[in-house]
């Protein structure tokens, strides 16, 4: 009977539906394969509970303190295009929002995911969804840019790291990526092709006004130099906070690198990051780690445990934004 009940629902589940599942599922499968792999290859499993069993609890606030930080940071950056449209929410109201986001990155499937969730949770403050939505696209794209300015610094400071080719093919393709995006933002032309191209596309086109809409205020912000320069000043800002969140994690677990070293390989890791291998980057945030913290002399179980030190924080603050939900209000309903 239950089989019976199992084959029913697949066959009955809409064709995307069904292609978006097995998608998860096989990129959670790799997702936990590279983890696997990675404990594993050369005993680093036994010798991350090694690492692990030293460390050091009393760098706990300043981790704590520094992943806080860069959700600080972000939040700030977010105020300032909401308020170049007249929508002055305060710092701690956005910064409510950017944790509650984070929750929903971190334990609620992708569809919900955090960025979604501030632009509805904002858009229905301010009685705007648009400008929401820009509002948080620029805020990410702003950050796309000074993660890029850095990675490239970082590798013209070190550019023995371009000879690990997917060192290479990331920061490259980031780098290309955000350049055309740049040019793209500043082309008011590339913007109404996108309209004319989504009205052609039967599913987006019931909703091609707001498209339209949407993309007009993101041009809004276009003419707005210095708002931008100050935002990437900011996202520079989040970035190398970021960095020191690695080097407080690596010292947390008793591994003492070079600062300098740790600003040099973060971006790069950050980059390969942004790869959306499985969900939630399950192992492959881990790899990435394990692989490019050896630049600052750390052994393949160092990297991985600063990897889960720095996921463990991460996922602490987002239940912080999941006590912050509870206290949100329902939307209203319409009778």
């Amino acid at each position: 009977m239950a089989t019976s009940l199992d084959n029913t629902d697949q066959s009955t589940m809409p064709p995307t539906k069904r292609r978006s599942l097995w998608k998860t599922l096989l990129k959670t499968a790799i997702g936990i394969g590279l983890l696997a792999a990675l404990l594993i290859w050369n005993d680093n499993g036994k010798k991350l509970l090694g690492v692990l069993a030293g460390f050091r609890f009393e760098y706990l606030l300043a981790l704590l303190l520094v992943a806080i930080g860069t959700n600080g940071i972000s939040s700030t950056k977010w105020g300032l295009f909401l308020k170049d449209r007249g929508h002055r929410l305060s710092w701690w109201r956005l910064f409510e929002l950017y944790l509650i986001g984070k929750f929903f990155s971190n334990f609620l499937p992708s569809m919900f995911g955090g960025d979604l969730a501030r632009v509805y949770i904002v858009g229905r403050q301010i009685s705007s969804y648009s400008v929401s939505a820009a509002s948080v696209f620029l805020e990410r794209a702003t950050g796309l840019v000074g993660l890029a300015i850095l990675a490239l610094t970082a590798t013209l400071i070190n550019p023995g790291m371009l000879e690990n080719p997917i060192i290479a093919v990331s920061v490259v393709g980031v780098s290309i990526a955000t350049a055309l995006g740049v040019v793209a933002f500043y082309q008011p032309a590339v913007f109404a092709l996108g309209v004319r191209i989504a009205d052609h596309i039967p599913v987006i086109r019931k909703v091609a006004h707001k498209v339209e809409r949407l993309l007009n205020d993101i041009g809004h912000y276009r003419s707005r130099h210095r708002l931008l320069l100050l935002s990437l000043i900011y996202s520079l800002g989040f970035h190398i906070v970021a960095a020191l969140n690695v080097y407080v994690s690596c010292l947390a677990i008793g591994f003492e690198p070079q600062l300098l070293d740790i600003l040099v390989v973060t971006p790069v890791i950050l980059v390969l990051a942004m790869i959306p291998v499985s969900p939630n980057n399950i192992g492959w945030w881990e790899w990435c780690f394990s692989v490019l913290l050896a630049g600052a002399g750390a052994t393949a179980a160092e990297g991985l445990a600063v990897a889960l030190v720095i996921r463990a924080m991460t996922l602490l603050v987002s239940l912080l934004g999941g006590l912050l939900l509870l206290r949100e209000q329902p939307a209203p309903t319409n009778h």
